[in-house]
């Protein structure tokens, strides 16, 4: 079933699907938990000697979760397993992705490649697959992470040929623009989703120009990213519905309302029981249940025109006691 938003207090709560508390991680897990976007993403930005010689068919999702020895467990944003075209040799991609500075990034990656090489010892693997770090990197500012691992020491000629040292492949997104990101890829839901990670950290009106690069995904994708919008951003829900309309029409709301209203019940039922727990009534559960699902009505006969008797029968609840309810909120008994 599609996810859509919520409302509480006149504003847009999105639904679990992208996490309130990391939403760039979230998304970005969503974006690429898929082998087409990878692909497709990894064909561009990866440094061109490493993709004449990858074979992109080839390309899969690897296990994320990593244990060492110690039985310590490690979790990569994302890995990806992939064969080298000549050899048919495996190696791995492993991606961070950063929202914000962190000079401990490399430390980290370097964790992961330790990781996973000392599992491959102890399994008694013959050679280390190679490992390809790749930082997936898109703050306010520019990255300020450093070229290569060995600019963590204090520069020592005396040392040069000693130090522990490895290459990265960054992508930052406040270093390309957006029409280059547009032009360079074919995959116009992952040119989407990179635009938008890319200028998220905007104003809504901002925003705007690059919804307008998206008018011809489907409905599904669009309340994807909106998602990821509301978020980040303290949206309500006349915003909401004027960015949906400049983006897709307003042929398109009817859709998108419909299907809010499809699992509009269940979303009663969460803000009904949330209001009951602010209300510290252990029979406020109930009745906040039931005023979740009165209220989700409301929402969607004034603000999307659906017919009461429509959105009664959707909900399974009583005409006469939406119309009771709605007479008590206009004397303001509730």
């Amino acid at each position: 079933m599609l996810k859509f938003f919520k409302i509480v207090k006149d504003k847009i709560v999105p639904r679990p699907e992208i996490s309130i508390k990391h939403p760039h991680d979230s998304f970005f897990k969503k974006l690429f938990d898929n082998e087409e976007n990878i692909r497709d993403f990894l064909r561009v930005y990866l440094p061109k000697d490493l993709v004449k010689n990858l074979d992109f068919e080839s390309i899969k999702i690897s296990d994320t979760e990593k244990e060492n020895k110690k039985h310590k467990k490690y979790y990569l944003d994302l890995c990806v397993d992939c064969l080298v075209s000549e050899t048919q040799s495996k190696i791995y991609i492993i991606f961070e992705h950063k929202s914000y500075h962190d000079k401990l990034t490399l430390i980290q990656t370097m964790n992961y490649c330790l990781t996973i090489w000392e599992s491959e010892i102890e399994n008694h693997q013959k050679y280390l697959t190679p490992i390809v770090p790749f930082i997936f990197y898109h703050g306010k500012t520019k990255s300020k992470l450093k070229k290569n691992f060995r600019e963590y020491f204090e520069p020592n000629s005396a040392l040069d040929g000693y130090l522990m040292d490895f290459k990265f492949v960054i992508f930052d997104t406040t270093q390309i623009e957006n029409h280059d990101i547009m032009k360079s890829i074919n995959n116009l839901y992952l040119s989407a989703s990179l635009l938008l990670m890319k200028n998220i950290f905007k104003n809504v009106a901002e925003l705007k120009p690059v919804l307008k690069e998206i008018v011809m995904l489907d409905d599904e994708r669009v309340i994807r990213l909106f998602e990821y919008i509301v978020v980040n951003k303290d949206i309500k829900k006349e915003e909401l519905k004027e960015l949906i309309i400049e983006m897709k029409g307003e042929d398109t709301m009817p859709t998108l309302a419909q299907r809010w209203l499809d699992e509009g019940k269940a979303e009663g039922r969460v803000e009904g029981i949330q209001i009951g727990m602010q209300r510290g009534l252990q029979t406020g559960v109930q009745q906040g249940i039931q005023q979740g699902v009165f209220e989700t009505a409301i929402v969607m006969m004034k603000d999307f025109q659906i017919a009461i008797d429509d959105v009664v029968a959707k909900l399974n609840i009583k005409k006469e006691e939406l119309l009771e309810y709605m007479k008590m909120k206009q004397s303001k008994k509730l």
